[in-house]
């Protein structure tokens, strides 16, 4: 069946409250969006268990939409899921949309815009020092700036079938000798090793993971 708007009818597959997000659980069936998951949509009421919920879809077009947060967020925030379908600026999972207002506290209701063209999209930077090896997720920021943290560490690549068209930009921030060896997913096969101050690209086509290493920063 064609949807014509950004709206439809699903099965809560749990208590649902209103302006909340939801992930796709089952066929037809939503269920609230947790952190580091990419909804599909906002319920536009609440719903019981087994009810239909009409939900807003993301993606299907630019707008704003009524959501609740699960912590303070400033005005230009880009927001992401946190648990129970709220929003937060701090969550694991891809940017869902910008605050238009402020919101306060948990459960303060403000305005989203949501992003166009798709449910979700990376964050831009992640700047972090590991303390064990790092496996990246396919919502993971594009620019990865990673402090081995005093011992080499390997990072290792999502699944090639489910990274086409994904690029990774990895620098090795190290103050020390330590080294960062990126891995496809199985930990079997190495893709480039970055020494300290040293950066590289990775890219996926579908079926394999390729890199290069770039000049020292």
């Amino acid at each position: 069946m064609r949807t014509d708007t950004n709206e439809t009818n699903f099965t809560a597959g749990e208590a649902l409250e209103r302006h909340r997000f939801v992930k796709l659980t089952a066929a037809k069936t939503v269920s609230y969006a947790d952190d580091g998951d990419d909804p599909i949509g906002i319920t536009k009421a609440e719903a019981k268990s087994g009810a239909n919920v009409p939900v807003w879809l993301l993606g299907a077009k630019c707008g704003t939409f009524t959501v609740v947060c699960d912590s303070a967020v400033a005005v230009n925030a880009e927001l992401q899921c946190q648990d129970d379908g709220k929003v937060a600026d701090n969550g694991g999972g891809p940017v869902i949309g910008i605050a238009l207002q402020a919101g306060t506290a948990d459960g303060s209701e403000i305005e989203m815009m949501s992003i166009p063209g798709s449910t979700g999209r990376r964050r831009a930077t992640n700047t972090e020092t590991l303390a064990a090896d790092k496996t990246m997720a396919t919502t993971d920021a594009e620019l990865q700036f990673l402090d081995p943290g005093g011992s080499a560490r390997n990072v290792d690549l999502p699944a090639e079938a489910s990274s086409d068209g994904l690029v990774f930009h990895i620098f090795n921030t190290a103050d020390a000798a330590e080294a960062l060896t990126v891995r496809d997913d199985a930990g079997a096969t190495t893709i480039i090793v970055l020494d300290q101050d040293q950066h590289g690209v990775v890219a996926c086509n579908g079926t394999l993971w390729q890199g290069f290493i770039g000049a020292e920063t």
